[in-house]
């Protein structure tokens, strides 16, 4: 066995020449990417050139290149080759385990075979055959079709997929013309060592099999044909055409796949026939989606069904078509039609079916209305509701694998975020706070305070990320006067509230603050509409809040419900901002910012913790009463303070002593004193003071200490 080779110059003519490709990394640009020059007649030349590193590159392509190449896409793979290898990888597999299936596979198929250990957990098999594919589809069904051969011959060692040992099953995405593999004694960058290569059987010692004389040929699929009354393909949406024929974006390619799977459902093809479909379009995304993650989509769309009852996963009817239904507790019709709820007399339900071409159901669904986060399903006929709960896109897509850089893959977000959060300790606990929030669709019991330059991008933040993470109606902003006025009927079907300059005087801070408090933690909460009577509904909002107000609500001293922050400037006098490229450029990052959300590892407990600043001090300090305040100091022994803000020139050495170290205890005539010097007012009398001091635990008595007798203020530490 060999563990190195050399790279073949290639002598052939510029048309008889395709190009190995090599990546130093995953994400290298094309322009970035060595080609090199191989005899695509020449057999040993393709295999050796291969195998040959370049400057420690970490990836090569499955197949070569065409050398009109301007992307690495499959349209421009190189399917001309003498031979062409099936490269096999085990996502979840002992190391060991792979070793010695690897030398199995050896010793059974007499064709060149290397290996390829990353270092780390995965090892790539190459196994060359001569030129058994012309198209990228063909290409995947010899894959396929080589895993089943190997399953039914070597079952010990190898499962086709839907099997119940993952660590026999292979990793199908790899079956892709231009998927990354590794390189033959490339740098591994995450490990700096080299990727240790094995030639198990070289091409000098065998030649390259035909792969049909192990599986025959194979017979070409035809196109699934829908049944359940669907003709054709014509009834699926065109998001789902354009997913399976040309894949999707980083970014898009959960929610895409998942609306796909859901559609093909819909429309009565089988779970079976989903997979064949829609694993083109998976290995077309950009990156690949892996085979993994597709079959979860295709399980979780093909779940919504009970006991042969309409579910629909959330409101996406086909074009034009309305749903009529009578809601349960008020007996009134109503129709969904285009994603939206209409409520109509039956005279007009009758009129609107007419003219949609439609029959009206015959009988009515009875459903009930109801407002559930933690359901995804709009319409449950099997139990007759209706949820007017609508997830977004993004709450949809499930964690993955992928590696979201928020410098490189959202930096207008990251930037915006700086800016309203510009200290990092305090940016990651709400990022925690806010990726716990959006995954697991529950109250946290705490909220932000964003306060600070007006322009700082808070706006910005609810309309361009927030509203459509958690639903353009689903989160509002509320101003002053909606939090003053009795009805409240914007509560109702709503999961995140931004306060926006909701206690702009101290009547008004104190007119709202229970009602505030409410809404942060209570977990229900009465609706008051007009005209209709009160009634509890969950309590499911998060909240933030935004001012420019240097003390925009109260905040008590031992408060666990407000987190605060002061924001940086405002965004215009940012290099980075622009006020018209900005809005779109935050706009295309939010499915990115959304997967990263899904991937964060948040912590549920320390979401509903509350961060201790300098800035909530400082808003605790400017909500209190003077005398609250005087307390508060005297009960923490605060001594620092009263330094900071006394005339230390009128008290003489003892008060200065006696205020640099009290502790428990203090005299009345120095607190008059200190009281009326602080906070500017001589018509403080000894009887009111101590009235006020005592409603906040600093009580007026008499002791006697170091043998004398006198009046103090005492109070427990």
């Amino acid at each position: 066995m060999k563990n190195h080779i050399e790279k073949q110059e290639s002598t052939a003519d510029q048309g008889d020449l395709t190009y190995i490709i090599k990546a130093l990394n995953e994400k290298s640009a094309f322009n970035d990417l060595k080609k090199i020059e191989t005899d695509r007649s020449n057999p040993n030349q393709i295999i050796n050139n291969t195998y040959e590193e370049v400057n420690g590159n970490q990836f090569t392509t499955v197949l070569p290149l065409s050398p009109d190449a301007e992307a690495r896409k499959q349209k421009f793979s190189d399917f001309t080759g003498a031979v062409q290898p099936i490269v096999i990888e085990f996502d979840d597999c002992p190391i060991e385990l792979q070793r010695e299936r690897a030398k199995k596979l050896s010793e059974e198929i007499k064709t060149p075979i290397g290996t390829v250990y990353s270092g780390k957990k995965s090892i790539h098999t190459y196994v060359w055959f001569s030129n058994f594919a012309s198209n990228p589809i063909e290409y995947r069904d010899y894959c396929e079709g080589f895993v089943e051969y190997l399953a039914s011959n070597l079952p010990e060692y190898f499962q086709v997929r839907g099997g119940d040992k993952l660590s026999l099953i292979p990793d199908y995405s790899m079956f892709d013309s231009v998927r990354y593999c590794r390189q033959a004694n490339g740098i591994n960058i995450s490990t700096g060592k080299k990727q240790e290569f094995t030639e198990l059987k070289s091409i000098d010692s065998c030649e390259p099999m035909d792969i049909r004389e192990l599986i025959g040929e194979l017979n070409r699929r035809e196109a699934p044909t829908p049944t359940n009354g669907h003709k054709s393909k014509d009834d699926l949406f065109k998001h789902t055409l354009k997913f399976i024929t040309l894949g999707s974006k980083k970014g898009s390619r959960d929610n895409d796949c998942f609306d796909a799977a859901r559609d093909l459902h819909n429309c009565g093809f089988s779970e079976e026939e989903a997979k064949s479909l829609l694993q083109e379009g998976a290995k077309r995304c950009d990156p690949p989606f892996s085979e993994q993650e597709m079959l979860k989509k295709i399980k979780s769309a093909y779940s919504y069904e009970v006991n042969g009852h309409k579910t629909f996963k959330y409101l996406k009817l086909p074009d034009g078509k309305a749903y009529a239904f009578i809601e349960q507790s008020t007996g009134a019709y109503h129709y969904a039609l285009d994603g939206e709820l209409y409520h109509a007399v039956k005279g007009i339900l009758i009129d609107t079916f007419k003219s949609l071409g439609q029959n009206l159901p015959d009988p009515y669904p009875l459903l009930r209305f109801k407002y559930d986060v933690h359901d995804d399903n709009m319409i449950d006929e099997a139990k007759h509701s209706y949820n007017l709960f609508t997830p977004t896109e993004y709450m949809l897509l499930e964690k993955n694998e992928e590696e979201i850089d928020p410098v490189i893959d959202f930096p207008t977000i990251n930037r915006l975020l700086e800016n309203l959060i510009p200290i990092r300790e305090e940016r990651e606990h709400f990022l925690n706070w806010f990726a716990t929030a959006f995954n697991t669709r529950e109250k946290q019991l705490t909220s932000w305070v964003l306060k600070g330059a007006q322009g700082s991008g808070k706006g910005l933040f609810l309309k361009f990320i927030i509203k459509p993470l958690f639903g353009k109606k689903q989160a509002i902003q509320v101003e002053d006067q909606q939090l003053k006025d009795d009805f409240n009927s914007w509560m109702k079907s709503t999961c995140f509230i931004c306060f926006n300059e909701v206690a702009s005087s101290n009547n008004a801070r104190n007119s709202i603050n229970s009602k505030v408090k409410a809404i942060v933690t209570d977990s229900e909460t009465m609706i008051n509409e007009k005209n209709i009577k009160s009634y509890l509904i969950t309590n499911y909002v998060n909240c933030m809040f935004f001012s420019n107000e240097v003390v925009p609500l109260l905040v008590e001293e031992n408060d666990r419900r407000f987190n605060v922050v002061v924001t940086g400037g405002a965004l215009v006098n940012l290099s980075w901002f622009d006020i018209e490229s900005t809005p779109s450029a935050l706009t295309r990052e939010v499915p990115l910012f959304a997967q990263y959300l899904k991937n964060y590892n948040y912590d549920e407990k320390d979401a509903k913790k509350v961060i201790k600043n300098q800035a909530k001090k400082d808003i605790v300090s400017a909500g209190m009463g003077r005398f609250e305040e005087l307390a508060r100091k005297l009960k923490s022994n605060d001594h620092d303070w009263f330094e900071e803000h006394m005339a230390l020139h009128e008290f003489d050495k003892s008060e200065i002593e006696q205020i640099r170290g009290f502790k428990g205890y203090i005299e009345k005539s120095l607190v008059l004193k200190l009281s009326k010097q602080i906070f500017n007012d001589n018509n403080v009398s000894p009887v009111s003071l101590s009235k006020r001091l005592t409603l906040y635990g600093v009580i007026p008595k008499r002791l006697q200490i170091a043998g004398l007798k006198g009046q103090y203020y005492t109070w427990k530490d």
